[in-house]
């Protein structure tokens, strides 16, 4: 792609503030959102399988009760988050993907 105007305007602004006066572009690409999603997906379906063990072993350890407030039971609860919340963002890596790749322009 060698027309800018292909571009969304945001890009083109973002695009024409990098260039100094009298330069020109020998061509303009974008890489592909729903390829780069693609490749993103298999951190989501790993991500959903530890998860679902996660919780298929956490839930009956507690005995569907709150554990005594001590010490260790507080940073094994933190743990846990941690964990959870790793894989959560581990779920949303296609959709930072995706984003991250409209908003990148080559252009030497």
């Amino acid at each position: 792609m060698t027309d800018i105007s292909k571009l969304p305007e945001y890009l083109q602004d973002r695009l024409n503030a990098e260039l100094n006066v009298g330069e020109w572009l020998a061509w303009v690409g974008q890489p592909n959102p729903n390829r780069a999603m693609l490749f993103g997906l298999i951190y989501t379906v790993i991500s959903t399988l530890i998860l679902a063990y996660v919780v298929y072993r956490f839930i009956p350890a507690t005995e569907f009760r709150l554990p005594d407030a001590n010490l260790g039971s507080l940073l094994t609860l933190l743990l846990w988050g941690l964990i959870f919340f790793s894989l959560v963002t581990g779920m949303t890596k296609p959709l930072r993907r995706r984003r991250d790749a409209r908003n990148t322009v080559y252009a030497p």
